[in-house]
């Protein structure tokens, strides 16, 4: 479904950050790979960045998994960040008006 990776702030914070690498599709077909991999990486801690560059696109299911993550993110005072460059994923989640709850309109 994706991939996590782990690498150290630039910062002068000794948390590592936590990079998850979207697929390509955020379909109900992968949603628990989804759920598994974005728990895993709620439960590290630190800033978690979200490279969404290779989504082509989700369904409501996807979103809904990406929108309890970063709801659960901001409860544990997680930093999440995005990497959007297509505007595929901001337009599947203005569908359902989830791209500002996902932070997505301040995506670079």
């Amino acid at each position: 479904m994706a991939r996590i990776r782990d690498r150290k702030s630039a910062a002068a914070s000794p948390q590592a950050q936590r990079v998850v690498a979207l697929n390509a599709e955020l379909r109900i077909g992968n949603a628990r790979a989804l759920q598994a991999m974005l728990s895993e990486a709620l439960a590290s801690g630190g800033e978690i960045i979200i490279d969404a560059s290779a989504v082509q696109s989700a369904d409501s299911s996807g979103l809904q998994l990406l929108y309890a993550f970063v709801r659960d993110s901001k409860a544990r005072g997680l930093a999440v960040s995005w990497r959007v460059s297509e505007k595929v994923l901001r337009r599947d989640a203005g569908l359902l008006d989830l791209d500002n709850a996902l932070g997505l309109n301040g995506a670079h």
